[in-house]
């Protein structure tokens, strides 16, 4: 019987979540999966010396794993996590109650009694009262919590070898400061002992690493958008972005910050998405890649008719290059991914070996003597839905691998010594979804995201001639880091998540930087998302005209007793892990002005030289700032910037008081609102142009221009 060459490539990735000129993590998946995934693969190895496999590490991973164990840069998850629960404010115990439960529940929660205990006792349902649940909260309980957020993210590697962690589980409750520090303890040193142990196993030759292009840009896109085109014909495309030398020097700087972050240069690359054209496989060549990876859906489009085993299981030669094309099995990859968690291990192994047999059966009636079968995969999100990480399924799997006939579970680098590759002169271009591009590109919030990355990829090269050193290097890496993939992932209707705002936030911020690090002021027009939030509730919507006395005080009771009122402590304080700014924001106008009010939380404690900036991004980018400061100064105004069909126009208005409160009107007229136009906006509160925070943290404040006839009846909010 034919013999098979099993490969696993497992596929290790990150967003570049950082913001390197604000020098702050906003989110802690790179720590917590560094706990699991990235964990315990490699430790299979030392479990299996008879096994091995490639792994995949994205140098946008590699990049935030340094910054974590090299620089000590930590999320504000590890921050409030260190924090003493005595010592937690109001908003930060609601900070913990929103997000310390973002873990998978049926495998990370309800199987540990303490942990269900807590979320049961926050509760479950949409528009859960965190304040009210915050208050019900012992200091007890939140260490608790802080604990469990963090103990539950480690894998069953981590498990075994800091037995301390199973008592820590078997305990479930009333947790002590020093054993939570003891978690964050030993967080610290399995991330510190993470590269090394990569860089020992791939040394020693028991694993092989590949890696991608740095910031895990789809190529043929970047190449150019056009070729969307010929895997999606008749799709709506965006102005034409086409900059291969973008590509070429992903490619090369990924290569590069791999072989200096593991000591050896990947011979493997993995495609972002596994997305590849032609024009991006001869870049991937010309870089001195050996071999590359992608989905046998483009092989079977490319070859159509083609018997599925004569095509997928052996490697292929990219035109008169050395760059070898390996097809991963999409049926076993993906049935790993989506499906195996659903079953018990001894069925799904079983499983697996009957295909392995099905596809030596098939190889004999072609008579082939042996095939190289790719299984390649995501390597860290699959084992989140896994009973304890995926220990008893992957434990059998290599067990019975290891003792399988005719099967060698081995490297991509080992086994395609065995091959001698087919000519492949064309390969269809697509990705692993549906052999296209549409997750990425064709729907309006996408194209949208990518006229944005198109107007700063022009302005970029321009400013990119005149600037050099440390400030250069840092404008390219932020342009770099928007052109990643996983922004666009998350634009338009294919997929949802919690964060989708902050995503997009993400992203701007990266093209926002770019101007930012030569010294530039970005354009107003980055200022609009892509995806805009929902309306939030207000606390009271407009109730009539108002006509306040702008004097930076509450002059009298009745003067914004109409206005729309969006309350920050009471709707929406969960989102904040620090104290906020402002306790009310208050909306309101006359027929001819729009009037603002804001509250400081705390106004005796307004130290800092901050900005506030109200910013409107219906119906059009407005930006109104001024100092956060409650000085009584001579002459106080505040500036306007507004973009209005693509033109910016910046003026100045003196109608601001400041006193206890922020106080400050502004003509219509000035602003170029219409009568009827829905008018959104929020509040942020910047140091040195860097957001420090924004009110409301997800939505905006949304209402109706009025009216002539707006008197008689009531503001559609």
């Amino acid at each position: 019987m034919a013999e098979i060459d099993l490969v696993f490539l497992w596929h290790m990735h990150q967003p570049f979540y950082g913001d390197p000129v604000a020098g702050f993590y906003p989110m802690p998946w790179v720590r917590l999966h560094g706990l699991k995934g990235y964990y315990d693969m490699p430790l299979l190895l030392e479990q299996f010396p008879q096994i091995s496999f490639n792994i995949n590490l994205t140098p946008s991973l590699l990049k935030q794993l340094r910054d974590y164990t090299e620089l000590n840069i930590y999320d504000e998850y590890h921050q409030l996590s260190l924090k003493p629960a005595a010592e937690l404010t109001p908003s930060e115990k609601i900070f913990l109650l929103r997000n310390f439960f973002l873990c998978r529940a049926d495998t990370m929660i309800l199987p540990h009694q303490g942990f269900q205990r807590l979320l049961a006792k926050r509760g479950t349902q949409p528009g859960t009262d965190l304040e009210r649940a915050a208050s019900d909260f012992s200091n007890q309980e939140f260490t608790d919590l802080q604990t469990w957020f963090n103990l539950t993210w480690f894998g069953f590697k981590a498990r075994e070898r800091f037995p301390e962690l199973k008592e820590l589980l078997r305990k479930g409750a009333g947790f002590s400061e020093d054993e939570k520090k003891r978690v964050l303890e030993i967080q610290r040193q399995i991330l510190d002992g993470l590269l090394p142990l990569y860089r020992q196993l791939y040394s020693q030759g028991r694993l092989e690493i590949s890696t991608t292009p740095f910031y895990h840009p789809i190529l043929p896109l970047l190449c150019d958008t056009g070729v969307a085109h010929e895997a999606s014909p008749g799709i709506s495309l965006p102005s034409r972005f086409s900059w291969p030398q973008d590509a070429f020097d992903q490619v090369k700087s990924g290569l590069d910050y791999a072989e200096q972050s593991l000591g050896k240069r990947p011979e493997g690359m993995w495609p972002a998405e596994n997305a590849v054209s032609d024009q991006a496989l001869r870049i991937i060549a010309e870089n001195g890649v050996k071999w590359a990876n992608t989905d046998e859906q483009l092989l079977k489009k490319t070859r159509p008719g083609k018997n599925r085993a004569e095509l997928v299981y052996h490697p292929y030669r990219f035109q008169d290059t050395d760059l070898k094309l390996v097809f991963r099995d999409q049926e076993i990859s993906d049935i790993i991914s989506f499906n195996y968690s659903q079953l018990d291990a001894e069925t799904a192994v079983a499983d697996f070996i009957r295909r392995l047999d099905a596809i030596k059966k098939q190889l004999d009636r072609l008579g082939r003597a042996r095939g190289l079968v790719l299984i390649a995969l995501d390597g860290e999100n699959p084992w989140e839905s896994f009973p304890e990480s995926g220990r008893e399924f992957l434990n059998l799997l290599f067990e019975k691998l290891a003792a399988e006939p005719g099967v060698k579970t081995t490297n991509l680098a080992q086994a395609l010594k065995n091959y001698e590759p087919e000519p492949l002169y064309h390969l269809a271009p697509g990705t692993w979804i549906k052999g296209n591009f549409e997750i990425w590109i064709g729907h309006p919030e996408e194209n949208q995201a990518w006229e944005y990355l198109n107007l700063v990829r022009r302005d970029a090269e321009e400013m990119f001639k005149s600037a050099q050193g440390p400030a250069l290097e840092l404008a390219k890496n932020e342009l770099y880091a928007a052109e990643g993939s996983d922004w666009f992932w998350w634009y338009g209707d294919d997929f949802y998540s919690e964060i989708d705002t902050e995503f997009d936030n993400i992203f701007r911020t990266h093209l926002k930087n770019v101007y930012l690090a030569l010294g530039k002021a970005p354009p107003l027009l980055l200022e609009e998302p892509v995806k805009f939030d929902h309306p939030v509730k207000l606390t009271q919507k407009p109730l009539g005209f108002i006509s306040p006395i702008i004097d930076g005080r509450e002059s009298n009771f009745y003067e914004w007793q109409d206005a729309g009122v969006f309350d920050v402590l009471k709707v929406l304080q969960g989102y904040y892990s620090q104290e906020p700014h402002f306790s009310k924001i208050y909306f309101g106008c006359d027929s001819l002005n729009l009037f603002l009010r804001l509250d400081p939380n705390r106004p005796e404690q307004i130290r800092e030289q901050l900005t506030v900036e109200i910013r409107f991004e219906k119906p059009f980018v407005v930006q109104i700032k001024f100092p956060y400061n409650l000085e009584k100064e001579p002459h106080q105004k505040f500036s306007v910037r507004l973009c209005r069909s693509g033109e910016e126009c910046v003026f100045e208005n003196d109608s601001i008081r400041k006193n206890r409160i922020f106080e400050l009107a502004i003509p219509f007229a000035d602003l170029g609102f219409q009568a009827g136009q829905q008018a959104w906006f929020r509040v942020y509160v910047c140091k040195d142009d860097r957001e420090l925070a924004r009110y409301p943290r997800d939505g905006l404040v949304s209402f109706t221009i009025p009216g002539p006839d707006f008197e008689s009846r009531m503001w559609n909010v």
